[in-house]
């Protein structure tokens, strides 16, 4: 669960000094309020308000996040959330007029383009619109097919450039220069972001182990699954994504067998894996990593 602590001016007051773990809230695997919190003397951010009491309101609002795989942390009548893209955002339910529910959704860190979406899932849940409502946002637009037809894909070499590339920069002691090389992999292995047969030829460069990188990345997985701290997690994320996407994209056409079994230390490798993702799901510090480990189990 999301235990960080936030910083801020008005946040301060809003966000408990200390989560009491033993407390029945945080035991809950629902948040259903009785009574919302009074008001505060300052303005609140973007509030909604909702002509329903706070059990109805925190029950739906539950729902959505459950069915949207958010995880998060209930503490009274706040409840702090964080997506798999790691957006970090709070909801707080505060009294209203003539018993009547206000919903404020502030976002603490991450995408401000995601937690639009986020805050929009969340009143619409609360309005009891459903929990996953169609979104009225707009919509990124797609290639026109014309376009699409002229496209060239890159081929193995500018690939193994990436790759060349990516190795230097996880070489580095900089965790942040890290990090980004192993979410610039995981978009390129990701085949509704890319070309399809493009991120198959990158996942088959990985999961080959050209310029090293398939041990690479199961060192960085496996040296940060022991930290706690934030970027820690997310490296471990974009190491689960990128041998994730690797090992779906292989497995229809019997090549991630091949690979794995006929390659140098393909075997070793596999071992190692299945070690380390039986590991991050036992220990479920992270919900999202834990799904991503039994994926690739």
């Amino acid at each position: 669960m999301f235990t960080g602590s936030f910083t801020g001016s008005h946040l301060d007051s809003k966000l408990p000094l200390a989560v009491n773990v033993g407390g029945e809230q945080n035991k809950a695997t629902k948040w259903f309020v009785d009574q919302a919190k009074p008001k505060p003397i300052y303005p609140l951010e973007k509030p909604v308000e909702i002509q329903e009491g706070a059990r109805n309101v925190s029950a739906r609002i539950c729902d959505s996040l459950r069915l949207r795989s958010i995880e998060a942390e209930f503490n009274g009548s706040q409840a702090i959330c964080k997506t798999n893209d790691f957006l970090t955002y709070s909801i707080d339910l505060y009294n209203g007029k003539d018993g009547h529910t206000i919903v404020e959704v502030m976002r603490h860190k991450g995408c401000g383009l995601a937690f639009r979406r986020e805050r929009e899932a969340v009143l619409n849940a609360a309005k009891g619109n459903g929990g996953m409502a169609p979104s009225k946002l707009p919509f990124i637009m797609s290639i026109p097919d014309d376009l699409l037809q002229c496209y060239e894909p890159p081929t193995e070499q500018e690939h193994e450039d990436t790759l060349s590339r990516a190795a230097d920069m996880l070489h580095s002691s900089q965790r942040q220069v890290q990090l980004f090389a192993l979410q610039n992999l995981s978009s390129i292995t990701t085949a509704d972001k890319l070309n399809p047969q493009s991120a198959k030829l990158m996942s088959k460069l990985i999961m080959r182990s050209s310029f090293d990188i398939r041990d690479i990345v199961l060192s960085l997985l496996d040296a940060c699954i022991r930290e706690t701290d934030e970027t820690s997690e997310q490296i471990v994320n974009s190491c689960l994504t990128i041998f994730s996407n690797s090992m779906s994209l292989l497995c229809d056409e019997k090549n991630l067998l091949t690979v794995l079994l006929n390659e140098q230390g393909g075997r070793q490798f596999t071992e190692l894996m299945v070690q380390k993702s039986i590991k991050i799901v036992k220990d479920c510090k992270s919900t999202h990593n834990a799904c991503l480990a039994a994926m690739s189990l």
